[in-house]
């Protein structure tokens, strides 16, 4: 069983590996032509919902289960749960910083006010709330933009786009006049052509530079 939106990853270093999420996390090496089980009933039956590869050591990997954080550092032998310091309502979403597998940043959805985005240094032994004054909307997606020097971020939510880098206070709104407030559900960016590219519920995709 899995997820209704089953997770699958590419490693960014071997596309003949991939990550796929079920009640298990599953790998192979070939390309699909084989796959093996990483976990032992880690999450008691859950069905994984988000899986992140860290780009700079292909040990580490996180995924989560609802309101549960996984990690392990030697590639799947042995996992940690991480939770404790975030809120426990459902993670929608993962990014690891691309020189640093221990700078992690995960998004909630739901309801509560200042439970919207968490950032650790550590590899989740310790996490510090990112989410500044963002309105009480749920967070569905984030991204980090990997050429900026000074950690650029975007946040998907169901009012569209906020930005933050690690110069700012806070988190703005990076809706443009032509992008509506509509719910985004997925950032990408696109570094060939240097377009950061949302997908919307019901309005189609946007981009812009």
């Amino acid at each position: 069983n899995g997820a209704w939106e089953t997770p699958y990853v590419i490693d960014r270093n071997n596309n003949e590996v991939l990550y796929a999420g079920y009640t298990e996390l599953y790998k192979t090496n070939n390309g699909g032509a084989n796959w093996s089980t990483i976990t032992n009933n880690v999450t008691n039956g859950g069905k994984i919902d988000e899986i992140a590869l860290s780009k700079s050591n292909q040990n580490v990997i996180y995924f989560s289960d609802g309101p549960n954080l996984y990690k392990t550092s030697d590639g799947g032998s042995n996992w940690s749960n991480i939770s404790n310091g975030l809120p426990y309502k459902t993670i929608k979403y993962i990014a690891i910083h691309p020189n640093d597998p221990g700078k992690v940043w995960v998004v909630f959805s739901g309801y509560t006010s200042g439970e919207k985005v968490y950032k650790t240094l550590d590899g989740g032994s310790n996490w510090q709330n990112y989410s500044g004054t963002l309105p009480n909307i749920p967070v569905n997606t984030i991204v980090l933009d990997e050429n900026s020097a000074t950690e650029t971020l975007y946040i998907g939510t169901d009012l569209g786009v906020f930005i933050r880098d690690n110069t700012a206070t806070d988190w703005s709104n990076f809706n443009n006049l032509s992008l509506p407030n509509v719910i985004v559900s997925e950032l990408e960016i696109q570094y060939q052509s240097n377009k950061l590219i949302a997908a919307t519920y019901g309005r189609g995709l946007w981009s812009i530079d």
